[in-house]
C-alpha cells in the first residue's frame, strides 16, 4: 500500500447495493495534483466508525478535506481504472467548509496555480 501525504477533497458519495445484498457507499476523492481515488464503505464494518462523521458532514453539504489515505497497490476502480483507497486508512479531517461550493472554489484555485 502507498500512503500519501496529500490532502484529498471528498467529491462524491454515492449509495448503492453491494454484490452481497447490503448497501455500501462509494466515496470519490480528488486532490490538487489531478489525482482521483475511490473507496467503498459498509456501515456493518468496524472501520466505518472512522468514516461516519465524514459521510454525515458530506450529506449535510459540507466540503471536507481529508488526509491519511492509503492507496492500494494492486486494486483499481473497475470502471475507471483509478486507484482504490484502503477503507482501513487512518483518515483524518484536515479542513471543513460549511458550503461545498466554497471548498470547490478554493480547490479549483489551488489546482490552477
Amino acid at each position: 500500500m502507498t500512503k500519501t501525504n496529500t490532502n484529498w477533497v471528498v467529491m462524491k458519495i454515492s449509495h448503492r447495493s453491494s454484490q452481497y445484498g447490503n448497501i455500501i457507499q462509494e466515496v470519490t476523492f480528488a486532490n490538487s495534483n489531478g489525482g482521483i481515488a475511490h473507496t467503498y464503505l459498509d456501515e456493518d464494518n468496524v472501520n466505518y466508525r472512522r468514516w461516519q462523521d465524514i459521510v454525515a458532514g458530506f450529506d449535510r453539504g459540507y466540503g471536507i478535506v481529508v488526509s491519511g489515505l492509503k492507496l492500494k497497490r494492486t486494486s483499481v476502480h473497475k470502471k475507471t481504472g483509478e486507484p482504490l483507497v484502503n477503507a482501513d486508512s487512518p483518515v483524518r479531517v484536515v479542513h471543513v467548509e460549511e458550503n461545498m461550493q466554497d471548498l470547490l472554489d478554493e480547490f479549483v484555485a489551488e489546482f490552477l496555480r
